[in-house]
């Protein structure tokens, strides 16, 4: 099997991975999104440039994953990059900017990821329920208050998850 080097397209120039020519443009996402995953989980802080750069990738996927790895880093300088994506027109993105931030220990991410286990989304809900467990009993009142109330099975699952 022969891997070219090609761009990944919404990233700069200088972004590429190895993939077969057949690659659908899915599967790229798919891909470039395991890479950026990777490298947050090496922890080299080398990348912390390109997975800055993809954090402006039109794709929702890989910028939620950029956001995790740059958590990953545990860099407090991606702070104000991450800070930005809070906003982000995508759920995912902006409840993983939250968990990122709280990961970097920004106060204020955590009133954030509080106020995204409440929203009025099921889908957001779910997220950031499934989230808040990953910091032990920081927010162990929030999760048994979801166990106690929340209507939504899905969400119900995250949260015992």
């Amino acid at each position: 099997m022969h891997f070219y080097f090609i761009p990944f397209i919404g990233v700069q120039p200088y972004c590429y991975f190895a993939h077969p020519p057949e690659t659908k443009p899915s599967d790229k996402v798919v891909i470039w999104s395991a890479v950026l995953d990777a490298l947050g989980k090496i922890g080299d802080p080398k990348a912390k440039e390109l997975l800055t750069d993809s954090l402006s990738c039109s794709d929702f996927f890989v910028r939620a994953y950029a956001v995790n790895a740059l958590g990953n880093l545990g860099d407090k300088e991606a702070t104000p990059a991450l800070k930005k994506l809070l906003n982000d027109q995508h759920y995912l993105v902006r409840v993983t900017a939250a968990v990122a931030l709280v990961k970097l220990q920004d106060s204020s991410a955590e009133e954030r990821l509080l106020a995204l286990s409440i929203d009025q989304d099921d889908a957001v809900r779910a997220e950031a329920v499934l989230h808040l467990g990953e910091f032990g009993p920081k927010f162990l009142a929030r999760l048994l208050k979801v166990l106690s109330e929340e209507k939504n099975a899905f969400v119900l699952a995250k949260a015992i998850e």
